[in-house]
């Protein structure tokens, strides 16, 4: 397949340029501010979230099936403008919260907007390959046609598996959910917010279009794998939640019983599922995110409001 380079592809990826644009701009203009100017970076960050946010949404796609850029390998529709905002709507407020909580503790860094702006922006794109060694494409809708007719149709299906690992080591889904307790813990507060809402948007979207678009012939395999999975979150996350006397590890792992949930949209394999499963995730995503965001403002210097036992006074101690 000739691979040819058309600039009014472009046009498709425009938020995702402003977004790039912004975040390097916000990189030199932080190395001239002062720490106490640090607001600066801060309401840039926002400004800039806020921007490609209106990008993504004067540029929703006018037909139904939307379009494709780059060889079939970027498409934008519906799905896509719906998923963006509401990664953008998260990360802002994960930047909302977190500027008297990094203040209070002198962590008003210009590395905390950046990595978060960045990180916004490869939520925004992803990338795959075995499947690639096996189909010789990256576009979903013609891996779909070859799924069938591939000649290693082992390496189709060890793709497969990595791909599902990867996404659900993302999602935090049991049993790769090991790293998602000690992560929110050991994680400042805002940063916690930030992880634990707009990246699991991301990962739903990812999912989706890999599975859904790309390898829906072999839904036969993959509904299996994810049923596995969400049976597995629901028991860890909800069993291991009660014994919890922090709230991050608390939430932590109602993270993981709130994936199994979303993944049982995913195991239908039908579009009412995928509408289930989206309209979950993003439902949990906003209240995970005002649960952490409730922390965050109970917090203050030298008490971080993390412990169930800790009384209202914020001495450490159950009050009489």
């Amino acid at each position: 397949m000739t691979i040819q380079f058309n600039p009014a592809d472009l046009i498709a990826i425009l938020p995702e340029l402003v977004l790039l644009g912004a975040t390097c701009a916000i990189l030199l203009i932080d190395l001239f501010i002062k720490p106490s100017q640090r607001d600066i970076t801060h309401w840039l960050s926002i400004a800039a979230i806020a921007v490609t946010s209106l990008f993504v949404w004067r540029g929703a796609p006018e037909v139904a099936q939307g379009v494709t850029a780059f060889n079939g390998m970027f498409k934008h529709d519906g799905i896509s403008v719906v998923l963006k905002q509401f990664v953008l709507l998260t990360s802002g407020l994960s930047l909302f919260y977190a500027r008297n909580y990094m203040r209070d503790r002198k962590l008003l860094m210009g590395e905390f907007y950046l990595l978060i702006l960045f990180a916004t922006l490869g939520m925004m794109l992803y990338g795959m390959s075995m499947i690639y060694g096996a189909t010789g494409t990256l576009d979903l809708a013609a891996i779909s046609a070859l799924v069938g007719h591939v000649e290693h149709p082992g390496w189709l299906a060890i793709g497969l598996v990595f791909i599902v690992s990867g996404v659900a080591f993302k999602l935090g889904a049991a049993p790769f959910h090991m790293w998602l307790p000690d992560v929110y813990h050991g994680a400042p507060t805002p940063v916690t917010v930030f992880i634990g809402s707009a990246p699991k948007i991301a990962a739903f979207g990812l999912l989706y279009r890999l599975l859904e678009d790309g390898l829906g012939p072999m839904s036969a395999h993959w509904t299996l794998m994810l049923a596995i999975l969400s049976v597995l979150s629901l028991a860890v996350g909800n069993l291991f939640a009660i014994a919890q006397s922090n709230l991050k590890r608390m939430l932590a792992y109602s993270t993981i019983s709130h994936v199994g949930f979303m993944l049982l949209g995913f195991v239908g394999g039908s579009p009412a599922g995928f509408s289930a499963a989206m309209f979950y995730i993003i439902s949990y995503t906003f209240t995970a995110a005002m649960a952490f965001g409730m922390i965050m403002i109970l917090a203050r210097a030298g008490f971080e409001a993390e412990e169930i036992a800790e009384g209202l006074d914020g001495t450490g101690t159950t009050g009489d």
